[in-house]
């Protein structure tokens, strides 16, 4: 038997012995339903304190009526006997008049606020939810203004500052906007603690101060509550749902932002219940991701026009677009069936779980649960004896099979997403894991990306241009020269340099050389195009 096949049969003989663990799911059906009213006792207390303060409100403002009228009817009379002049009694004529509009005014005050009170109390859930997401919008649109404003004041200073003065100030600015944006993206969550948690891990070109910040970010995201769990379940099974899950772990296994994962097993008819892992998606957060995406798409353009060497709009046009797709969980399963099977024809040594297709929807992706070491913690990887240097070829023929030969792979790939087993016969098998964010390539993308590969071995400036333009790039051919094209791709992939300090210091070196280059290169070219158009000229 071949070594894939006999790590296939190891898999399925594998195939979750393990006895039935976490809590009945029955019962926690049960708790979650006793919380679920208790909530909304607490919620109709709330409404009823609320009433009680308006109607406390509307009796204020009677009252007040009620002494306005009577003070209106006794300043009239006063009026109608003396009219003070200014040197005796003007002053406290203006006094009595000042009283007269506050006491005009409040009770209309205090109406209005009861009548907005009341309005707000009684609005309907979908128009609450609009204007949670209306805040969220301008705390967004405001925390953009804050950082332009000031990286543009730092950036303005340091053109009459010394270069140390200049430093200076740069790294304050750091430390404020590490902080800063620590504090925002972990109360917004959601797309945002994504973005924070991505920018936490480029080290290479992020300033130290802020990945301090925003490293606390990872692996940091709050669990959402059992209740909720549950309640998205039923809501994705029926009444089938107590028949098909024998029991859940309440503690989730681990949450991302939009997701947590639960360590549950399903019932089987005269077999022992199977060991799976339940994906279940928040539920509040379809709405919050497909607004973060639009915002941050307009976000960009505007930083486009402020900072025209930062345009991320072209990279936000295909992130986005990707990262939509990660609320369908069929989306997501589609993908892990179709790699799993691509895998597993080409005999590559590596697991993906299996999908359960009739317990997964929109919201739920069930699968079987895979058992690994983490690749965060090596004391766990040395005690298994799993050969790293053999881990990370497979790692690599495995995406490499997946973009060069099936032109279907995970585009989500890092440490949180994999995991290792030592298997006896084949060591270090890895288990690849989170398929939401995976690329299907076009036949032409699929070509381009090949003829790209290829270009560079044989060092053919005209197949790397032809495999840009397959890919999807657009660019002035003019501009172009294939030996500048050679040297960017050499550095986006060269070897990785593990000390941040020097990595940053490699990008900021290949960025000033860029431009200088990019300068030369462009008065070049276009003196060769206005000769090409004008031969005889000078």
């Amino acid at each position: 038997m071949a070594p894939a096949e006999t790590f296939e049969a190891a898999e399925q003989q594998d195939s979750s012995v393990e006895a039935p663990g976490g809590e009945d799911f029955a019962s926690l059906l049960v708790h979650a339903r006793l919380e679920a009213q208790d909530v909304a006792l607490k919620h109709l207390s709330a409404r009823v304190a609320q009433a009680w303060a308006l109607a406390g409100s509307c009796v204020l403002a009677l009252a007040l009526a009620l002494v306005q009228g009577s003070s209106m009817v006794t300043h009239q009379a006063e009026a109608s006997t003396a009219v003070p002049s200014l040197s005796t009694g003007g002053h406290w004529y203006v006094l009595s008049a000042a009283a007269l509009l506050l006491s005009q005014l409040l009770p209309v005050a205090v109406l209005l606020a009861a009548a907005a009170w009341l309005l707000y109390t009684l609005l309907p859930y979908v128009m609450t939810t609009r204007l949670a997401l209306l805040q969220r919008y301008t705390v967004i649109f405001v925390l953009f203004w804050r950082v332009a404003f000031h990286y543009k004041l730092t950036k303005l200073a340091g053109r009459w500052r010394s270069a140390a003065a200049s430093d200076q100030a740069w790294d304050g600015f750091n430390e404020w906007l590490g902080a800063l944006l620590y504090a925002k993206f972990m109360r917004l969550g959601g797309y945002w603690m994504k973005t924070g948690q991505y920018l936490a891990s480029r080290s290479d070109f992020v300033p130290d101060a802020v990945v301090a910040h925003l490293s606390r970010m990872l692996d940091s995201n709050p669990h959402r509550p059992t209740r909720q769990t549950v309640e998205t379940l039923v809501d994705a099974w029926g009444a089938a749902a107590p028949r098909r899950l024998k029991s859940l772990d309440a503690k989730a296994l681990s949450c991302g932002s939009i997701a947590q994962v639960h360590v549950g097993w399903l019932q089987r008819e005269g077999d022992t219940p199977l060991k799976v892992a339940v994906k279940v998606q928040h539920q509040d957060i379809a709405p919050l991701l497909r607004q973060d995406l639009r915002q941050s798409f307009v976000l960009a353009r505007v930083l486009r026009v402020l900072e025209p060497h930062f345009d991320f709009v072209p990279i936000l046009t295909e992130i986005n677009l990707e990262h939509a797709k990660e609320l369908d969980f069929l989306q997501e399963a589609s993908n892990l069936v179709d790699v799993r099977s691509n895998l597993a024809g080409r005999r590559v040594p590596v697991v993906v779980p299996r999908v359960v297709s009739e317990c997964t929807t929109e919201k739920v992706l069930v699968m079987e649960f895979c058992e690994g070491e983490s690749l965060k913690d090596p004391q766990a990887l040395a005690r298994r004896g799993v050969d790293l240097e053999q881990l990370v070829l497979r790692v690599c023929e495995a995406w490499a099979r997946q973009m060069f030969c099936d032109g279907v792979f995970n585009s989500d790939a890092h440490a949180g997403n994999i995991l290792v087993q030592a298997h006896p016969t084949l060591g270090a098998v890895p288990v690849l894991l989170d398929f939401g964010l995976c690329k299907r390539l076009t036949d032409v993308e699929h070509l381009g990306l090949c003829q790209m590969m290829h270009a560079m071995v044989e060092l053919d400036g005209d197949l790397i241009i032809e495999s840009f333009r397959n890919l999807g790039f657009r660019m002035v051919e003019d501009q172009i020269e294939p030996s500048e094209v050679f040297r960017d791709l050499l550095f986006a992939f060269r070897d990785s340099n593990a000390d941040a300090e020097s990595s940053r210091g490699e990008m900021r070196e290949k960025i000033s050389e860029d431009a200088r280059r990019g300068g030369v290169y462009s008065k070049e070219a276009k003196r060769h195009v206005k000769q090409a158009r004008c031969p005889g000229g000078v």
